[in-house]
């Protein structure tokens, strides 16, 4: 492989930087009036910055005006009125776009659901935005502490190597985690039926 590491030092600077002083918007800094599809999308790529868009090399955009109506047809959030989004329909989509690298449509509705009220979205939003920021700073600490600056090419590949390590490991743990749901029922469920047999 063929690392420039200074230019390697100068790129995690200015990635570490950007994610340390990233924040997601307020809620009450979402948009109040109704936007069209194209003017969603636009918005969502100046909030999110940092997640993938057509501009980047061999990248899709991490939102199209398709999966927004597929969000919608799955009423994993509210649906447009009059086809236009509103501040309760940008914070879902913001939410399920940080939240869909790692997990599926389907964990993110039961994490999440459609039907919250105005206030339990904009609180459920802000806790959010909270635990965004705390990740970002925890992630570029665990990151220094663990990597250090690469002084060569093998510190480099050593780096990339830990921090696809870390990404498998933390979303092998995030299915885990998101698979229990549900799942004491279902054991209890099992146990009790397995006990009304024995007794036959």
């Amino acid at each position: 492989m063929n690392y420039n590491v200074d230019f390697v030092k100068r790129k995690m600077d200015k990635w570490s930087n950007y994610i340390m002083e990233f924040d997601l918007p307020e809620y009450k800094n979402l948009p109040t009036i109704g936007l069209y599809m194209d003017q969603v999308i636009t918005l969502l790529h100046q909030y999110l910055g940092y997640l993938p868009n057509s501009n980047d090399k061999n990248a899709e955009s991490f939102i199209t005006a398709n999966a927004i109506n597929n969000y919608v047809r799955l009423a994993v959030m509210p649906a447009p009125i009059k086809k236009k989004y509103y501040a309760n329909h940008i914070a879902y989509m913001i939410m399920i776009c940080v939240l869909k690298p790692s997990l599926s449509i389907s964990d993110i509705s039961q994490l999440i659901p459609s039907n919250l009220s105005e206030e339990e979205l904009r609180s459920t939003y802000d806790k959010f935005t909270s635990i965004h920021k705390k990740s970002s700073v925890k992630l570029i600490s665990h990151l220094q502490e663990i990597a250090g600056t690469p002084e060569n090419v093998t510190d480099v590949i050593e780096l990339i190597v830990t921090s696809a390590i870390n990404t498998s490991l933390c979303k092998r743990f995030t299915e885990k985690m998101s698979a229990l749901n549900g799942l004491e029922n279902e054991e209890a469920e099992k146990i009790k039926r397995s006990q009304n047999v024995n007794k036959r």
